[in-house]
């Protein structure tokens, strides 16, 4: 399912884990949090809806530096993984590398090294 906020431009919410049951916005803020068909909560921040909530600061320092630099993101060319998915692919040994950069909940990998290591296996 997709949904889309209206503002300057759209923004598209496709949660990967079901079906969207229920949107709810965090009070005077671009938080939104869904309710999906399976156990996960997903957050998305959305800046056209509002400022990122008072105890999520650096959340909109990271979203003003963007929009300064009107440039692609950092990530674009990354497939991000989590640590199961780093262990499944035998690759923990990459973590504190120049090879992997933490990011949120997991780590991104250049999408060129994924893909030889996908070759390899």
């Amino acid at each position: 399912m997709q949904d889309h906020v209206n503002g300057e431009g759209r923004t598209p919410i496709e949660p990967s884990g079901g079906k969207i049951n229920d949107i709810c916005v965090s009070k005077d803020s671009g938080l939104v949090l869904l309710a999906l068909d399976s156990s996960q909560v997903p957050a998305y921040f959305i800046p056209d809806l509002g400022p990122s909530p008072k105890w999520c600061a650096p959340m909109e320092n990271m979203t003003e530096e963007l929009e300064e630099g009107g440039q692609t993101t950092i990530y674009d060319n990354y497939k991000f993984f989590t640590r199961e998915d780093l262990e499944k692919l035998n690759l923990t040994s990459l973590i504190g590398t120049n090879l992997l950069r933490a990011y949120m909940h997991g780590f991104s990998i250049d999408y060129r090294l994924y893909k030889k290591v996908r070759l390899l296996q």
